[in-house]
């Protein structure tokens, strides 16, 4: 079956996200869109992913728990879980060895955690998106451990992606995905989609962002073992 996916969104725990990208008008525009597979991928914490799928099963959507990791070298890396305590495990990891800088609220928004009505459950008070201890290579190896699957994010972009840091994808890292945005230049596009399934995502930190994406991926199953399943063994 055909099903549109967007497995990167930040929501109002990502301090540098709009304030109306709450979990619930998240839910209610990709219901809007017609997605039936949504990432909430703050940065270095996946601790709104139980107000999501709250609203995501009433509206027959597949919540996958999901962060966006900036490793030691600021490389930007989805994570992606089959279940929510595995995320958490890596999201609370992270958490307790980030270095301790309060949001500074002159250039950053609060960066809240809510239930699924968008009441606020808590603040968390140091800023989220700073490099974290793992390197890319950790990253993946405690990523696999927790059963979930990383993809470099926007690697097409100029800054905090895998080919802006290092230059290149490098052979032994496992993964056979990448995450690309839509203004993906069509020469790196062909060349990467020799080697990996290429995932186009939204890269919200707007409402409007999440129109700018329009991907689908055809998958056996609707639920998310089907979609783990063509992540790890990508057809080309």
């Amino acid at each position: 079956m055909r099903v549109r996916v967007d497995l990167h969104v930040h929501s109002v725990l990502s301090a540098c996200c709009s304030r109306d990208n709450t979990v619930t008008n998240i839910v209610n525009m990709s219901k809007l869109l017609g997605t039936k597979f949504l990432g909430v991928a703050d940065h270095n914490s996946c601790l709104n992913f139980p107000a999501v799928n709250e609203l995501c099963l009433k509206e027959g959507i597949v919540a996958v728990p999901a962060m966006e990791v900036t490793t030691a070298e600021e490389i930007h890396v989805l994570c992606l879980f089959r279940d929510f305590l595995s995320a958490k495990a890596l999201s609370d990891e992270i958490a307790a060895n980030l270095p301790a800088y309060p949001v500074d609220e002159r250039f950053y928004h609060p960066q809240c955690v809510t239930d699924g009505g968008d009441n606020l459950k808590f603040v968390v008070p140091d800023l989220l998106n700073l490099a974290c201890h793992l390197d890319l290579y950790a990253l993946e190896a405690r990523t696999e451990e927790l059963d979930g699957i990383i993809v470099p994010a926007h690697v097409d972009k100029q800054s905090a992606s895998l080919l802006s840091v290092l230059g290149c994808v490098p052979d032994d890292l496992k993964t056979g995905c990448l995450e690309i945005s839509r203004a993906c230049p069509e020469e790196l596009r062909l060349g990467l989609s020799r080697k990996y399934l290429l995932l186009e995502s939204s890269d919200a930190h707007c409402l409007e962002d999440m129109c700018a994406s329009d991907f689908y991926l055809e998958l056996e199953r609707n639920d998310i073992e089907g979609l783990f399943e063509i992540l790890k063994n990508p057809v080309l």
